[in-house]
């Protein structure tokens, strides 16, 4: 065992408190890395940086770079460390360089080497460029970290570490040859976990599941990190990191990480077939990452049943014509089908859009924006949009590298941060073009920059968070493009926000008012009945937020008062609203792409109720019955009645509603209550 003290720094992606992929949590290249160097004797220390990020954020934004960066180079030379590594990712990687500069003030003696797709990707230009730097670690290092430790514990060596560059001692940049890759990949050690604490794993674990994607895409910077050669861990070895993760963190949740985990459809039905033998205990659930392509002949059965219960689809345009320029060359027409065939099958599905490619077209773009509201119609599918980010090493950057822009206006793919950047460093980004590549941009022949970046965003998050209103919008308006396209004017006319607070301004609750806002102007159009559904629309999805965030905006009345507006609290999952329309016609022509309803005669009152795994479950209740709860009930009083009868989380919307009717009618709510009264006042005599 060696005592060489050296430190592993975890990539800066967003605060741990936020965190909620796994993937986001848990960073497994340095997990993998450690797990490498442990076993030929060098242990480190893990800093998670954005552990330390935390005290330096508001929301998602970090307000203060110079106090983190400070902060996390003195945390990192604390033990007195020879040499730190630090994992990079392309979004974080200007404030990884200050860090590095930080490091070099305080210790001049300490070897700096970074890992990692951006390093690997840009790794002589930033030795160029960044004399505090010793050298990049390039590609898979699982074993080429145990040569590079070797070599500075001897204090030489240097030469003869595979995918190393490295600055020799007269300055000048050398690329040793590259390193091999790892073609059995049961062979690694299992990565290091233990070097989180064990509450990172509380939300379920990000798995090594395999590496390498074969495809080409022009914009994706990973496949050439993995040397584009498709790798996966067997399924006993899978299970067995499953089994020992459950057996000691008690997790039953897993992120099984790989680019494309569905690239060869036999052998991932072989790691099912594996799962279901070897697997230990119950409840086992996965996700993983797919192409729309390779699900076929039944996979997504077979997926499910082997415990898969999300798939994130990189589809990436709407458009046959762009699928074939930014080669990825999807076929758009199975989207929707493979869509809906695996959410039959319970397993939920990310649909990832990316817009903004130099030649995209006004219909390109429109046919993209269509399929994200074609695909935000079924049930368990979520829309992600992104603005196109020209990476680093990729063909799009390097074929058209003459040809971008800088702006402050970055995509939340390339940055994170949210700080303005200062006179110096817009200096640093603009004089380092070939290592910043991700905060410039490729000029799209019909739409300037603002535009698109509006109109990704409230696709995204419009979508995300409010797909009532924009599905209804999408309806009335015969289409969301045009929608989406007038907002992204609109806003820029309506809201004071500099460039690089526009992310945080997505993510507030100003983007609420304004989307309201927004849709009562575009309901103008479209008289009475148009404000009247897309009202409804609104206080739905402020129904589900109100759950789903835990805000309870109403306080619960005595005698109700069903105007639209009324909503009332029964207590921690539990609340009553009323609405003009029939919910269930509304949501069922929006999921179909139905004529809108007409409004009901008179207005509907519903029940809802959190029924676990985050959804939410709404009952109709006639206006008698309603009465009834708002007054006898005091919320508790009626989450306990339901359990009482029946585990609500089992229960559908039929039997929830029955089961309640049964109780109020049968009385059972009030004698509830009145024992609750009694044993209250026996409390009180005693006390």
């Amino acid at each position: 065992m060696s005592g060489f003290p050296w430190v592993l720094a975890t990539a800066l992606i967003v605060p741990e408190k936020e965190a909620e992929d796994p993937r986001e949590r848990i960073q497994l290249g340095p997990l993998c890395v450690a797990a490498s160097a442990r076993k030929a004797g060098y242990t480190p220390q893990l800093i998670n940086l954005n552990a330390i990020s935390c005290k330096h954020q508001s929301e998602t934004i970090l307000l203060d770079q110079t106090s983190f960066v400070e902060e996390a180079s003195e945390f990192l030379l604390q033990t007195g460390p020879r040499l730190i590594g630090l994992a990079t990712i392309c979004s974080s990687f200007r404030i990884t360089l200050r860090i590095v500069q930080a490091i070099r003030r305080h210790a001049p003696e300490v070897f700096l080497v970074l890992g990692g797709p951006q390093a690997t990707a840009v790794a002589e230009a930033v030795l160029d460029h960044v004399p505090e730097l010793n050298a990049v670690l390039r590609g898979e290092a699982d074993y080429s970290i145990v040569a590079l430790l070797r070599a500075v514990e001897r204090g030489a060596g240097l030469e003869m570490v595979d995918g190393l560059s490295w600055r020799n001692s007269d300055g000048t940049v050398i690329r040793n040859q590259a390193s091999t890759t790892i073609e059995t990949l049961d062979d690694l050690p299992m990565p290091a976990y233990d070097l989180y604490p064990e509450s990172s794993y509380s939300g379920g674990v990000a798995i090594d599941a395999g590496r390498g994607c074969p495809f080409c895409c022009s914009f994706c910077s990973t496949n050439e990190f993995f040397s584009r050669r498709f790798r996966m861990k067997s399924g006993q070895r899978l299970a067995e990191e499953v089994n020992k993760l459950h057996d000691t963190y008690g997790v039953r949740e897993f992120s099984l990480t790989h680019d494309l985990f569905t690239t060869n459809h036999k052998v991932v039905r072989s790691i099912c077939q594996e799962f279901s033998k070897y697997v230990s205990f119950d409840g086992f659930e996965w996700t993983a990452s797919a192409r729309i392509d390779s699900m076929k002949n039944g996979l997504a059965k077979v997926m499910a049943w082997a415990g898969c219960k999300n798939l994130f689809f990189g589809i990436e345009s709407g458009s046959a014509t762009m699928q074939k320029k930014i080669g990825k060359r999807l076929s758009v027409n199975r989207v929707i089908p493979v869509l809906k065939e695996c959410t039959a099958e319970g397993i939920e599905c990310t649909a990832s859009l990316i817009v903004g490619y130099p030649d995209e077209t006004t219909d390109d773009l429109a046919e993209t924006v269509k399929l994200a509201v074609e695909s935000a119609r079924i049930e368990n599918v979520k829309i992600q949009m992104h603005l196109l980010v020209p990476l680093p090493g990729t063909p799009l950057a390097i074929n058209n590298f003459d040809r971008l822009k800088y702006s402050d206006l970055t995509s939340n793919i390339a940055t994170v941060g949210g700080s303005e950047p200062t006179d110096e460093e817009r200096e640093f980004l603009l004089s380092n073009r070939s290592i910043f590549v991700q905060h410039f941009y490729l000029p799209n022949q019909k739409f300037d920059r603002t535009t698109l970046y509006h109109i990704a965003q409230f696709v995204f998050f419009g979508l995300a968070f409010h797909r009532t209103t924009c599905l209804t919008l999408a309806s009335l308006c015969d289409g969301f493009f045009q929608v989406a396209e007038r907002w992204a004017s609109w806003i820029e006319k309506h809201e004071a926000v500099r460039e690089y607070l526009w992310e945080a301004f997505y993510r507030s609750e100003s983007f609420v008012s304004r989307l309201k806002e927004y849709t009562f102007l575009v309901a103008e159009d479209y008289g009475y009945c148009g404000r009247s559904v897309l009202e409804t629309a609104i206080r739905f999805d402020d129904e589900i937020s109100a759950h789903i965030s835990g805000r309870y905006f109403k306080k619960r009345r005595q005698l109700p008062d069903f105007d639209l507006g009324s909503r009332y609290d029964l207590g921690p999952g539990v609340s009553l609203s009323t609405f003009g329309y029939d919910l269930d016609a509304l949501l069922t022509a929006l999921r179909y792409g139905y004529s809108l309803p007409e409004a009901e005669p008179g207005a509907q009152s519903y029940l809802f109720v959190e029924s676990g795994r985050g959804r939410i479950e709404f009952t109709p209740l006639d206006t008698d019955l309603a009465c009834v709860v708002l007054n006898v009930c005091d919320g508790k009083t009626l989450q306990d009645s339901l359990n009482s009868v029946g585990d609500t989380q089992k229960m559908n919307r039929v039997q929830v509603l029955s089961k309640l009717a049964v109780m109020i009618r049968e009385g059972i709510l009030e004698r509830q209550l009145a024992a609750q009264s009694v044993q209250l006042e026996r409390d009180r005599t005693f006390s």
